[in-house]
Order: C-alpha cells, then sequence, then structure tokens
C-alpha cells in the first residue's frame, strides 16, 4: 500500500513539474500586446536573415497551445525544417521573446511546423499568434 501511495505522490510530482515548465520564471509583467507584424514586417525581417543567412527560414505564429507550451509555425518551407531545429520567437519589433526548437508531428503537416518554446524570462511572455519564428545556422 504504501508503495502505491509513494508512485501516485511521484506522479503527481511529476505531472505537476510537467505542467509549469513553460511558464515564467515569475509573474509576467502586464503591458499592451504589440500590434501583430504585418505582411510587410515580415518580408523585411526574411530578407535581413536572407542577407546574413541564406539557409535561415522565416515564419508566422498561426496558434499557441499554451497548456503543451506548443506554436504552430506556418508561411514557412515545412520540408525545409527538421525535429530539433531551434527556433527564436520575435516580436513586432525583432526583438526575442523566447527560443524554443521543433519537434516531430504525429503526423506529417504540410502547413505548420510545431515548435515546443522555451518558459520565457522573468517579465515576459510566451509566443502569440502573428509573433515571427526564425531559424538561422549561422
Amino acid at each position: 500500500m504504501r508503495l502505491a501511495t509513494w508512485i501516485g505522490s511521484v506522479a503527481v510530482m511529476t505531472l505537476a513539474a510537467a505542467m509549469t515548465a513553460c511558464q515564467p520564471q515569475s509573474s509576467p509583467v502586464t503591458r499592451p500586446a504589440l500590434p501583430t507584424p504585418t505582411a510587410q514586417t515580415v518580408a523585411q525581417i526574411r530578407a535581413q536573415y536572407a542577407k546574413i543567412d541564406p539557409d535561415a527560414r522565416v515564419g508566422v505564429v498561426q496558434g499557441v497551445l499554451a497548456a503543451n507550451c506548443l506554436a504552430a509555425v506556418g508561411d514557412v518551407p515545412v520540408a525545409d525544417l527538421a525535429a530539433g531545429d531551434v527556433i527564436t520567437f520575435l516580436d513586432n519589433n525583432g526583438q526575442t521573446i523566447t527560443m524554443g526548437h521543433v519537434v516531430p508531428a504525429i503526423e506529417k503537416d504540410p502547413v505548420y511546423v510545431y515548435v515546443k518554446y522555451d518558459a520565457p524570462k522573468a517579465g515576459g511572455r510566451v509566443p502569440a499568434k502573428g509573433d515571427i519564428a526564425v531559424r538561422a545556422i549561422k
């Protein structure tokens, strides 16, 4: 009976740790939301990264599943991204929000790549629909 109670306690603690893994390290700061990047902003960022790294890929966050710390990134050649690729999330001003990595999809998705994002720094925020996602090698 004690073993079953101990196993149950460990399972609950593991689940709680997993659920809070991508939460901000402290309470997020309330601040006005920035407007989402326009198509022109995304094109400018693509051009900037292409000059630095022709293999860079720039996409746009299409949706977020916050409970699982996952962002769906579209408007990018899905075949050019692979599981494990490091992604930087940027806001409308090109400032880093947080980092993440491409995760393997359960089923092939021709439109979106899925990125598990890291917990934002204290006072930061998680990625949101419309944010920019960049994979740069250099």
